[in-house]
């Protein structure tokens, strides 16, 4: 309350001369103040005002160490619900969510995460000229993957694109004589129908 009012008195020694308990000497300081500072003589007639209405709240209440004690006792002796007797189970939906999320997170991480050929160039200048170790084949319709795939692997050769509109793919090779190599056992295949450069 001394923070609105202009005085030099704290709040504690307000409170303490409204109480009846300031020393002497604080006494006599508040009443000199208040001869000529209405706002502290107001301050004390608003607080001496509250006394008794705050004395009378007082009274019907506990005294307080006794009252705690009297509480802890009520509180000791009082049934206790179910709730807190019965040990906690764990919540399962929670643990299902967590490795929910991780797998998620994981598979993600795997999917977002760029694939490269062991020995594919990443990055490419617009100066560099690419190495021509690619050739466009083009198989029977009625060609399955597993076969297309066992013959790619067999003649040393990486899809690298396709099927383009026309039904072709490139494929890579790590050298040049991995493509030339490469070519004979592709032409040679029942299932090729076109072996050319891109």
């Amino acid at each position: 309350m001394s923070d609105e009012w202009e005085h030099r008195f704290s709040e504690e020694d307000v409170s303490a001369f409204v109480r009846g308990q300031a020393a002497p000497t604080l006494v006599e300081e508040i009443e000199r103040e208040m001869a000529h500072n209405d706002k502290l003589r107001a301050e004390i007639s608003l607080q001496q005002g509250l006394r008794p209405a705050l004395s009378e709240i007082a009274t019907g209440m506990p005294p307080g160490e006794l009252g705690w004690r009297r509480l802890e006792v009520a509180l000791a002796d009082a049934p206790q619900s179910n709730e807190t007797s019965a040990p906690k189970q764990p919540d399962y939906w929670r643990i299902a969510a967590i490795a929910l999320g991780v797998a998620v997170l994981i598979q993600g991480a795997f999917l977002i995460a760029p694939s490269f050929a062991p020995n594919e160039s990443r990055f490419q200048t617009a100066s560099q000229p690419e190495a021509a170790i690619e050739l466009a084949i083009a198989f029977e319709a009625e060609a399955s993957i597993a076969e297309i795939g066992t013959l790619l692997d067999n003649a040393g050769a990486q899809l690298a694109d396709g099927p383009s509109a026309l039904g072709l793919f490139r494929v890579r090779f790590e050298t040049q004589q991995a493509l030339i190599d490469g070519k004979i056992l592709l032409e040679s295949s029942d299932i090729v129908t076109l072996v050319a450069r891109p």
